[in-house]
């Protein structure tokens, strides 16, 4: 066997020793009861160091030492030598250790020494903003979606009464000339004027309501260039009105079908998470696989989000009623285990049929 292979066993049982005795060390600080006898053996493992693995006056050594560290592997559960070792503070965070250097740079001052963190430490931070980034972003579409819809609903509302209260002068205005000037008319003129006036007001209130919110409308749309003119004729208000309602509709449906339950699971996945590695950490159990399997769930939130939206929508205009697609978003993308239970259940439906 060539040297290259024997440094490289040598190294691999040097590493096992290591992290042998942090593992010893881990059950010590947690009082967890080790024999004697198997703590020895970790112990002596010490002077296998320098030593080729190839050596058979070391093998029964290295048997010993590899026994004694499965059988205080199984003492220490959960806790295992790869959680063991990411609890363990190897460095600081770059970005703090990158400003601290700089402003020695710059002040000419004594090094900065940063606290060094863990990998668990750093997952944790990780979490943490990326659940906050997630809250932030829901938070702002949301609120776009929610402002946008009540505007343009109460836009609509405003449009009625602008309707209604135009027919209604038009009728108050067929009946004073009904009336005429004839004898005892004096009082139902003025009874007619004064229900025509209040009209008008109604009217120039409820204008002025669906001027104000279609402002608003075309402002939520500032990306938009707006309707241009056609054959050098400028777009009526009617027009100008219509077209913004309209991208703003398809905005509101691109929210309220697709980016929204996105969001959401994105942020019950990121609350998922969050709980997972606060367990994790309790219980010293925080790995390398771990952490792959805490990145893929958010890729898994998401999806079951947008899923959850599709096959279980809530009808348009009931009270409330968008607010159901969204809490099962959040629900799934915090539990997928959700989705394949709604989902079975579907399944079940179409299959008595």
């Amino acid at each position: 066997m060539n040297d290259s292979t024997v440094a490289c066993g040598s190294k691999d049982l040097a590493d096992a020793i290591t992290d042998a005795q942090g593992l010893l060390r881990y059950a010590s600080i947690k009082g967890i009861e080790v024999p004697a006898e198997l703590t020895g053996k970790i112990v002596e493992a010490q002077a296998l160091l320098g030593k080729s693995t190839e050596d058979s006056q070391t093998f029964d050594s290295q048997k010993q030492f590899w026994v004694s560290l499965s059988a205080l592997s199984a003492l220490t559960r959960p806790a295992t030598i790869d959680s063991v070792r990411h609890a363990a503070a190897t460095s600081p965070r770059v970005w703090i250790q990158r400003y601290a250097d700089l402003w020695t740079r710059l002040t000419g001052g004594e090094k900065i020494e940063v606290r060094h963190t863990s990998s668990s430490e750093n997952a944790v931070g990780k979490a943490r903003r990326t659940a906050v980034m997630g809250l932030l972003f829901v938070v702002a579409l949301q609120a776009y979606y929610e402002v946008g819809q009540n505007t343009a609903a109460k836009y609509a509302q405003e449009q009625k009464t602008v309707i209604a209260e135009q027919e209604r002068e038009n009728e108050l205005n067929k009946r004073r000339d009904e009336v005429g000037d004839g004898k005892g008319a004096e009082v139902e003129l003025q009874k007619i004027n004064q229900e025509l006036a209040k009209s008008i007001r109604i009217q120039d209130e409820a204008t002025e309501q669906t001027r104000t919110r279609l402002h608003w409308m075309s402002a939520m749309l500032f990306w938009s260039k707006g309707l241009q003119a056609v054959d050098d004729t400028p777009p009526s208000e009617t027009e100008k009105a219509q077209y913004i309602l309209g991208i703003l509709d398809g905005w509101l449906t691109l929210l309220r079908n697709f980016l929204l339950p996105i969001a959401w699971g994105f942020l019950g996945a990121a609350l998922y998470v969050s709980r997972a590695l606060a367990d994790d950490i309790r219980a010293m159990a925080y790995a390398s696989e771990r952490a792959v399997l805490h990145g893929s769930r958010y890729y898994m939130g998401m999806v079951a989000g947008f899923v959850a939206a599709k096959f279980f929508p809530t009808s348009v205009g009931v009270e409330l009623g968008e607010v159901a697609p969204f809490a099962v978003a959040l629900l799934v993308g915090y539990s997928v285990e959700v989705l394949f239970s709604m989902l079975d259940r579907l399944i079940a439906a179409f299959s008595t049929k």
